[in-house]
């Protein structure tokens, strides 16, 4: 950036980012660079947080009033009134009534004024679109409100998993991706079935209508992408407003929502069971959820109500854990946890993959964990201390994946571990500055002052890690 005469980085909508706390840590890296070129924007909603973290920081802070971006709402509306097909059709004294109720009543609500415009636009005579200005919604909830009462009762279970997928992806959603989870019920033999697909994907738009939205980044619709069409269509779905009023049945909780997401990626990835008729990248390119569930299923399950995770999502994650299944080959063919960044690999055998055991201790499934010692699974696959960093134990990936539980877990377990290994999954863990792993095991009286592997001592260790 010293490079640029001025450097200008604005940041827009603080309050919707997901991890506001790594934006905390950059801004007060970025406050104290003392580049007199770098200047600095962001935009937020205020938020105790966020004033919190931000008013030490800031050399200028400029609050908007209602009144200031109800001048903003009245350019929109016109420009609405100037070029949309449906809202330019009315007389100019018409256009003036709309552009004078909606500016009067928006209370500095943007998306409110949005909603309402797209409302009125089905209009097609004078009489009904005086009564729906007349009776406009006073808030955003109870603009959403008849959204939901429209959905038809047949389209409910289709449109909940839609909005649940979209509250709580692990990262953008596909358009053809989200289609995908029509095609898979929980509640019928095959669970997942091609037959179910939309057959037009932009049908997704009338099942989630006024709530969704589709970013094209490409001619076809491979690309493209759904999502919320604003973040308060996400607060309104995961209010807890919602969870007790006469709709509560839409409500989005963080745990249940994971949950179903994981059900749905467990179900479609346990699908690919004919040993006959392996995938391959043509049958992968055919399938568009399968990188999404493959890479993803073990981030909504570790999300997912724990309650619950002792029933179906259990014996789901149960299935495809099985060592010898053909559907843990295609999972780990698809995406190899330890070399997340790789394409498929259609070649691998099921004679090189890890143990289910250690697959669930890297990612710190607790439940399951339990569930494959009582199955027998051993936590020391590997006593091989010269490779530093190969052939990881299930240990050894909790640990060095910041897996508390699972460490002591996988001790427990093994009543006859020797304390080498644990020396060993200290030296890794003060590597990979695990700090709560590492106080875990210095629990067993460790001696801090044996060298061992590539990095000396464990404090050797700790000091080669690029963590603070």
């Amino acid at each position: 950036m010293s490079l640029f005469e001025q450097c200008f980085l604005i940041i827009d909508a603080l309050d919707e980012c997901i991890e506001k706390e790594s934006v905390f840590g950059f801004l007060k890296q970025a406050s104290q660079w003392n580049l007199p070129s770098l200047h600095l924007m962001v935009f937020s909603r205020r938020e105790k947080d966020i004033e919190d973290a931000l008013v030490p920081l800031v050399t200028q802070k400029t609050y908007l009033s209602n009144a200031e971006v109800d001048d903003d709402i009245r350019l929109y509306v016109r420009q609405r009134l100037q070029t949309d097909p449906k809202l330019n059709k009315w007389p100019a004294h018409i256009k003036l009534e709309i552009e004078t109720t909606l500016g009067d009543k928006a209370s500095g609500m943007f998306r409110w004024a949005v909603c309402q415009l797209d409302a009125i636009s089905s209009c097609m005579r004078l009489w009904p679109l005086r009564k729906a200005l007349s009776a406009l919604p006073k808030t955003l909830d109870k603009t959403y409100d008849p959204i939901l009462l429209e959905i038809p009762e047949t389209y409910y279970e289709d449109t909940l998993k839609l909005l649940q997928l979209l509250c709580f992806s692990a990262r953008s959603v596909r358009l053809l991706e989200a289609c995908e989870i029509l095609a898979v019920d929980p509640y019928s033999v095959p669970h997942f079935s091609p037959e179910q697909r939309l057959h037009d994907p932009l049908d997704i738009l009338t099942l989630c209508s006024g709530f969704v939205t589709i970013s094209s980044s490409s001619k076809d619709s491979i690309g493209d992408t759904l999502k919320l069409a604003h973040f308060s269509v996400k607060e309104y779905l995961t209010s807890p407003r919602l969870k007790s009023g006469q709709l509560s049945r839409f409500y989005i909780g963080k745990g249940s929502a994971n949950e179903a997401i994981a059900e749905i990626c467990l179900l479609y990835l346990l699908s690919f069971d004919d040993p006959t008729n392996p995938l391959d990248e043509k049958k992968v390119a055919e399938l568009p959820l399968a990188n999404y569930a493959s890479k993803y299923w073990p981030y909504h399950f570790f999300n997912a109500d724990t309650g619950h995770q002792n029933g179906t999502l259990l014996r789901l994650g149960g299935e495809l854990l099985k060592a010898e299944s053909f559907q843990f080959l295609n999972w780990v063919r698809l995406h190899d946890p330890d070399l997340p960044y790789r394409h498929h690999d259609f070649s691998m055998e099921q004679t090189s993959l890890r143990s289910p055991l250690y697959y669930a201790s890297f990612y710190g499934l607790t439940q399951l964990v339990d569930l494959l010692l009582e199955r027998g699974c051993i936590p020391k696959e590997n006593t091989d201390f010269t490779k530093w960093g190969e052939r990881r134990t299930p240990l050894q990936a909790a640990a060095v994946r910041g897996h508390v539980d699972v460490v002591q877990q996988l001790i427990a377990a093994e009543t006859d571990i020797e304390k080498i290994w644990i020396r060993y999954t200290l030296q890794l863990a003060s590597q990979a500055a695990e700090i709560k792993v590492v106080k875990a095991l210095l629990e067993y009286d460790l001696p801090l002052d044996l060298p061992m592997g590539h990095f000396g001592t464990p404090i050797q260790a700790a000091c080669t890690s690029n963590k603070t």
